[in-house]
């Protein structure tokens, strides 16, 4: 937040360049602010083509959210004949399969990216989120691992470790798991609504209903009000 505030107070000429753009897209992202990140990406395509790749694989990653499978499937067209030597590329397609359920293709378009960029810590866990939609944990860990080994400050791996141990009921590993990747991006509401709701099954109802509360005051809040209505009713706080 305190960078959108930042860029948004540059002069226009630099607010309209391609690096800021990009750069206030992906901060859209890091918020779980989906529609608003993909708005910026369309901008950005549109004012400077694929140009130096413009955040394609998170610009995907937006689109996925937003289940919006027609400008992603058009999105990996526009990639794939731009350029099939970007790791970028794989990613998009990756996620364009990935929405239509089809895990093993959007698995062999990551780990083409990873051979392509085998430093790439983003695509390791979008690999990774595939094995956990297919329940193959054991190769999820692996590439969350490899992830954090690239870049120990990739929250997205952290919490896809977490979640991997909240699925196995290991409630304490996924509670380490999930705070540390708040303590590198404290301002998502999604990883704080998977903290909470790792603490309600460590029956820590009362906070689990701060967390949940912080979650609620960003935009992405839907889903951690529901389960803040769960903890208020753990807690015999009806209202």
């Amino acid at each position: 937040k305190d960078a959108l505030e930042v860029l948004a107070a540059l002069p226009s000429r630099l607010r309209s360049s391609l690096f800021v753009q990009d750069l206030a897209a992906r901060c859209h992202l890091e918020l779980a602010e989906y529609a608003s990140a993909a708005e910026l990406y369309a901008e950005c395509c549109e004012a400077h083509q694929l140009q130096g790749a413009i955040g394609l694989e998170y610009y995907s990653t937006a689109l996925w959210h937003l289940r919006d499978s027609v400008r992603l499937c058009s999105l990996a067209q526009r990639a794939l004949e731009w350029d099939r030597l970007r790791p970028q590329t794989w990613c998009v397609v990756g996620n364009c399969f990935s929405l239509q359920n089809e895990h093993d293709q959007a698995i062999r378009c990551f780990r083409r990216a990873i051979q392509l960029r085998p430093s790439f810590a983003y695509a390791h866990s979008l690999a990774a989120h595939e094995y956990m939609a297919s329940e193959k944990f054991d190769q999820a860990t692996q590439l969350y691992e490899r992830a954090i080994a690239v870049d120990s400050r990739h929250y997205n791996a952290w919490w896809g470790l977490g979640n991997v141990y909240f699925r196995q009921e290991e409630f304490q590993s996924a509670k380490y798991h999930f705070q540390k990747a708040i303590d590198i991006n404290g301002d998502n509401a999604v990883l704080r609504t998977s903290l909470g709701r790792v603490l309600q099954a460590l029956q820590e109802p009362q906070r689990a209903l701060e967390v949940f509360a912080a979650a609620e005051r960003s935009h992405c809040s839907a889903m951690a009000t529901f389960h803040k209505g769960c903890a208020l009713s753990t807690l015999g706080r009806f209202r």
